[in-house]
């Protein structure tokens, strides 16, 4: 045979194999590579470099390893519990103890962390990502943006959809968080709902815009908008809210003109909102509809109250409707009878306010709180904006 060396591409593929090379027919010395240490492994740069490198491999023994690193790992072949660690387990050390590899805590980072009790929470008061360390399941709570009330003789916005979770199953990945805002009203326009909040796979709806009058209907959403004011011998359409998640707003039912008259309340995550009986009633019936009580939250608020209605006096005192407990704006009215907001939340919902024009008032930041329904308006500008959503995420620390 000549003296020249054979070509990789001059041999077939899988034409040499172990069975075709003798004992010890490749050595050292005919590799392109200087000789390791007893018990290293060869490996390569990925580029075409061999080396020899040390092998990282766990210590078995009946006792603990004495001056261990951190990652460093035993495997207890004792028969008995040897540093907390069971017999016949692997164990990592962390630094400062041995943990079984079965053991390790969860981890993540995302958001504002904090703890209480044996849970570490992740509250996301804004969009933002949420990044475990390691796989594990985790609790969480998701609310969405608030609905806004109307601006003329308004019902309430109804409240974000919320949803509450258990024992989510997480990977160590990147999973984006986002926060849905309240419902906005910037026109002349049909009811303005607030945007969805979305995380780990979950969606809460946002809570439907509040109508207007005359006889302009609530929009449905994770909670339902409430009617608008009623003019003449119908009634007008609530807003429906999400299963799983919220309330149906409240309608409002026929009015004699000239009288008296209010917008409906909007949906909570626990309660619908109120309606309005017509034929000129000042009762305060339109109260927006209860949040819930989070199971989840460290602090154990509310969240999800719908706007109260908006009232126009015509003469007389009418009442407008409450903000719902957890965020919940108020119902503005046009002499006095406004609403106040919704509490027992992260931040109360706003008051309604009394004049011509009068405003509701706003839902509650970070409670996916409705707004309350504007009093005797008219005037897109003064409607208040519904309260943006969050998302908190648990697990035990």
């Amino acid at each position: 045979m000549a003296n020249t060396k054979i070509q990789s591409e001059q041999i077939a593929d899988n034409a040499i194999d172990s069975n075709k090379l003798s004992d010890d027919a490749v050595t050292i010395a005919k590799l392109n590579v200087t000789d390791g240490t007893n018990g290293q492994a060869l490996t390569t740069n990925g580029s075409g470099t061999l080396s020899f490198a040390d092998v990282e491999a766990a210590t078995v023994s009946a006792t603990a390893p004495s001056s261990p690193a951190e990652g460093d790992m035993w495997f207890n072949s004792s028969a008995s519990t040897v540093s907390n660690i069971a017999p016949k387990a692997m164990a990592v050390w962390n630094g400062s103890k041995w943990l079984r590899t079965s053991e390790i805590p969860f981890s993540a980072t995302g958001g504002t962390i904090t703890t209480a009790g044996i849970y570490k929470y992740h509250t996301f008061t804004s969009s933002g990502t949420f990044t475990p360390q390691n796989s594990g399941d985790v609790d969480i709570l998701l609310v969405a943006g608030g609905g806004a009330g109307g601006f003329y003789v308004a019902g309430g916005g109804g409240g974000g959809g919320m949803i509450e979770s258990t024992s989510v199953a997480v990977a160590a990945q990147a999973y984006s968080i986002v926060i849905g805002a309240g419902g906005t009203v910037t026109s002349n326009t049909s009811p303005q709902s607030g945007s969805n909040t979305t995380a780990l796979g979950l969606t809460a709806i946002g809570g439907g815009g509040g109508g207007n009058y005359p006889n302009n209907g609530g929009a449905s959403g994770g909670s339902g908008g409430g009617a608008g004011g009623p003019e003449g011998s119908f009634g007008v359409a609530r807003g429906s809210g999400t299963s799983g998640q919220g309330n149906q707003g409240g309608t409002s039912l026929a009015s004699r003109g000239g009288t008296p008259t209010t917008g409906s309340g909007g949906g909570g995550a626990n309660g619908s909102g109120g309606d309005y009986p017509g034929n000129g009633s000042t009762a305060r019936t339109t109260d927006g509809g209860a949040g819930k009580q989070s199971t989840i939250c460290p602090d154990s608020y509310y969240y999800a109250g719908g706007g109260g209605g908006g009232a126009y006096n015509a003469g007389s005192t009418t009442y407008a409707g409450f903000g719902g407990i957890g965020g919940g704006g108020g119902g503005a009215a046009h002499s006095i009878g406004v609403g106040s907001g919704g509490g027992s939340a992260r931040n109360t919902g706003g008051t309604g306010n009394s004049g011509d024009p009068a405003s509701g008032g706003n839902g509650g930041q970070n409670t996916g709180g409705g707004s309350g329904g504007a009093g005797h308006t008219g005037d897109p500008s003064v409607a208040q904006n519904g309260g943006s959503g969050i998302v908190i995420i648990r697990y035990t620390s």
